[in-house]
């Protein structure tokens, strides 16, 4: 389709992002990363990292998220 970039976006993980990185080096475009973040109590939100630390940021926050409260309820 002659794109020259494509976003992808999981929701609460980036679980999906190395066949998608795989997908997108195939394809010959560049993948930007984010993830959809729906929340419990308030709208979804996108968020894209724009360098390694906030990809380590928001990596950290979706596993302390995912991994929850009590009987292993996620946060998210």
């Amino acid at each position: 389709m002659g794109y020259g970039a494509i976003a992808v976006t999981d929701r609460n993980t980036f679980a999906g992002i190395v066949r998608a990185h795989a997908a997108a080096k195939k394809a010959g475009i560049r993948l930007i990363v984010g993830v959809r973040l729906d929340l419990l109590d308030g709208p979804s939100l996108l968020a894209y990292p724009t360098d390694k630390a906030a990809y380590s940021g928001l990596s950290n926050l979706l596993t302390l998220g995912n991994v929850g409260g009590e009987g292993g309820v996620p946060f998210i």
